[in-house]
């Protein structure tokens, strides 16, 4: 829905036959996949849109994102390399960056001058002392993701950390369990959860669309194999798996 520009406009959307109700129903048969609405004016009409029960897929909400968005914790980001320096940007420009860490100090050099507002810092457990940082994002080598990690739940801060989550499921779910009982989130930045084509992927497969096998392999990528199968009665097949 595009350009929501009048104060009754959620009201119309929302009444009964309205543009709410039909494209709720066009989602439930298949014909349109996200339901999303737009608008420039006027932050109280998107509250208002958004306070009426229906489950949007997407909204855009540009110039007034600070005024719809509760505030976010104060984050400390650990490690700013090829990722990390991503991390900052973003929550430099969600108003959470506090502070960056990172053992390269002529790269704390670099971002300190971009982002004079944080604090740049060499030391993790420095870090971890500080009662004013609530969550920590962590984008360092993936060898060293899981004592980070198990420092900063025990510690009492949130983490999203960069996949993988560390280099063993055993051990990753530690992680999980250890999150659960410290009562902390524990988010890994698996990106492509939220992409469209995963989420239809997933609801082939739900459907009995799909097929997963696995057979006969060939190289994909590093570490990843595709399997080739007839088709099943007009069903697609897929098979992709990551060894080991």
């Amino acid at each position: 829905m595009h350009e929501l520009a009048y104060a009754n406009d959620p009201e119309r959307h929302h009444a009964r036959g309205g543009v709410v109700e039909a494209v709720a129903k066009a989602k439930q048969q298949g014909k349109v996949r996200f339901v999303g609405f737009t608008g420039h004016k006027s932050p109280e009409i998107h509250l208002d849109m958004l306070s009426r029960g229906f489950a949007w897929d997407t909204v855009q909400m540009p110039r007034f994102e600070k005024q719809l968005i509760p505030p976010v914790a104060d984050v400390a980001v650990i490690g700013s390399g090829y990722w990390g320096k991503n991390l900052v940007r973003n929550f430099a420009e969600l108003g959470a960056l506090r502070v960056v860490c990172d053992s390269d100090t002529k790269t704390l050099h670099t971002l300190g001058a971009q982002y004079p507002q944080c604090q740049m810092r060499t030391s993790f457990a420095d870090v971890l002392r500080d009662q004013s940082i609530q969550a920590v994002a962590i984008a360092t080598p993936a060898e060293t993701h899981e004592n980070l990690v198990r420092e900063a739940l025990l510690s009492g801060k949130d983490v999203f950390v960069e996949k993988p989550l560390c280099l063993s499921a055993e051990k990753g779910q530690a992680l999980v369990t250890l999150a659960k009982q410290q009562g902390r989130i524990l988010m890994v930045g698996h990106l492509l959860w939220y992409h469209p084509a995963i989420l239809k992927l997933k609801q082939m497969i739900d459907a009995g669309e799909l097929r997963v096998l696995v057979g006969a392999a060939f190289p994909l990528a590093a570490g990843v194999r595709a399997y080739r199968h007839k088709p099943l009665r007009g069903k697609v097949v897929l098979a992709i798996r990551s060894e080991g």
